[in-house]
């Protein structure tokens, strides 16, 4: 979690959750062009605003780029409908609808990773672990080390490869042999590391209790009036817009011929309501600030 602490983190889990999973929901069930651009802003935006500095924009990019390739150049070879011939394959046509298609399709891909990004910066192991412990607290456990695990094992894997640098083993000039030798041995070591480390959490958790028939565990997240007004507030939102794709509001055609429907006061209104929702632990930061510069004066 970024040190910054915006106020939106602090929210209950439950409203977290709903936030996030309303932003996939949409995001993932349109291929309207200009809801999934507005969606990727407002999630790189979100992003930027939670993490700060430390917001690695570089990896959507290296993310983005193998999808773009696949859904914008291989895709079209493979899928032939469409109305626009460019050229042919073999004798086989390739169509500019495809191209427009895969890249409808790679924005959204694009723009669900930037969102799954957003809900590991807003919902932590133990705010998952609240959320799902009650239903099933072996699958609660399972999604929080899960979610622990990955960045742990990076953060060892780049202290033993400092480790190894520092005591010389690993050099500049270093041949690519070698260097695939050294890469294997910090892997060797990330695992017994592990390995010794979930030997230490599993004798730990047995001595915690953990298992044992009526145990309880603390947590500190309670619900406040600003909890459930944000709730409610994301829940309308959330229907609203749901409404808007049942209707085909934000429906487009793409194949065999593209087809933008009709905007309305509707459809305008479901991507302002998008928008706000998408923005919204900034603009309750915002307020949270002008709020409290009042009460300090």
């Amino acid at each position: 979690m970024n040190s910054r602490c915006p106020f939106f983190t602090k929210m209950h889990p439950l409203v977290l959750l709903i936030y996030i999973l309303g932003m996939l929901i949409v995001t993932m069930s349109s291929l309207n062009p200009l809801l999934l651009s507005l969606s990727l802003i407002s999630g790189i935006v979100v992003l930027i605003f939670l993490k700060g500095k430390k917001a690695k924009l570089s990896f959507i990019i290296f993310f983005s780029i193998p999808i773009l390739i696949f859904m914008i150049l291989i895709q079209p070879l493979f899928y032939h409908t469409g109305q626009t011939v460019l050229f042919y394959v073999n004798e086989s046509a390739v169509y500019k609808e495809n191209y427009i298609y895969g890249g409808i399709v790679s924005l959204m891909l694009i723009a669900g990773v930037v969102w799954c990004m957003v809900l590991r910066e807003l919902l932590d192991s133990e705010k998952i672990y609240y959320l799902f412990g009650k239903l099933s607290p072996t699958l609660g456990l399972f999604f929080t080390m899960i979610l622990r695990f990955i960045p742990l094992m990076r953060e060892r894997l780049e202290q033993i490869h400092e480790g190894e640098i520092a005591m010389g083993r690993i050099g500049p000039n270093a041949g690519h042999i070698a260097t695939i030798r050294n890469r294997l041995k910090e892997v060797s070591i990330l695992v017994g590391w592990s390995l010794e480390s979930s030997i230490e959490t599993a004798n730990s958790m047995e001595s915690r209790g953990y298992g044992l028939k009526g145990r309880t565990s603390y947590n500190r997240f309670n619900f406040k009036g600003l909890d459930i007004g944000l709730m409610i507030l994301e829940s309308v939102a959330l229907v609203y817009m749901i409404a808007v794709l049942v209707t085909k509001g934000f429906r487009v055609y793409y194949l065999p011929v593209i087809i933008l429907n009709k905007w309305d006061i509707f459809n305008i209104l479901g991507l302002i309501v998008f928008v706000v929702l998408a923005l919204l632990p900034i603009i309750q930061e915002i307020i949270y600030k002008i709020w409290e510069a009042m009460n300090n004066d």
